[in-house]
């Protein structure tokens, strides 16, 4: 089993002890344990700027893209990304802001943010290189070093 992945089971075997849970069986599809922010205001390490921008993106009209019918998903992983404290570890651990809120227009994977690339998979943990991502038992991660520094953030895409 790789590094990553025995970080991720670690996590989920810490966290489930905390709350006395026992989320070992692999087939669980629920979200991870994790303690949920209420908004994204209460936030304190991200920046006015990003706060405004979340807020932005919750009433914001699908932009025009080349696939609009991701556009919900997209904002709404971005705003779960947020709301979940993700946004604040990552940004702790080194992340620009750009790395998990923005975008390039660009038909490259390599080009998105991890807001983007998301797809409702679950966040299992961050460290200052990867996210570790769950969706049942299919685990991945995205990686920013692979990834160039984003133009704009999601909230400007009608710019």
């Amino acid at each position: 089993m790789g590094k990553w992945m025995d970080l991720a089971i670690q996590l989920e075997r810490e966290v489930a002890g905390e709350v006395g849970l026992d989320n070992s069986d692999n087939s669980d599809v629920s979200t991870p344990n994790v303690a949920i922010v209420a908004n994204v205001h209460a936030s304190p390490s991200l920046s006015p700027d990003i706060v405004a921008g979340l807020d932005k993106l919750r009433t914001m009209r699908c932009p025009r893209i080349q696939r609009p019918d991701l556009w919900d998903e997209i904002s709404a992983d971005a705003l779960r990304i947020a709301t979940e404290g993700w946004a604040t570890q990552a940004i702790a651990l080194g992340w620009e802001s750009l790395q998990v809120f923005g975008y390039q227009p660009s038909d490259d994977p390599d080009d998105f943010s991890l807001a983007v690339e998301l797809a409702g998979r679950s966040i299992v943990a961050v460290d200052e290189s990867r996210f570790y991502l769950r969706r049942g038992d299919v685990r991945s991660f995205f990686d920013r070093r692979a990834r160039p520094l984003l133009a704009r953030y999601l909230w400007d895409f009608d710019q």
